[in-house]
């Protein structure tokens, strides 16, 4: 895989910086989640 100069082509930059924001919002929805569940647990663990 060849990695290419992005100033050469304005479109590729903002493309994969947008990828990477959503797979970095993804994570921390998912950690969220995560941390939610674990929360809840915990509280009920105790009672």
């Amino acid at each position: 895989m060849e990695i290419k100069n992005n100033l050469n082509s304005p479109l590729e930059m903002p493309l994969s910086c947008k990828s990477a924001l959503e797979r970095i919002e993804r994570e921390i929805r998912e950690e969220d989640e995560r941390q939610k569940a674990a929360d809840k647990s915990s509280k009920n663990s105790h009672k």
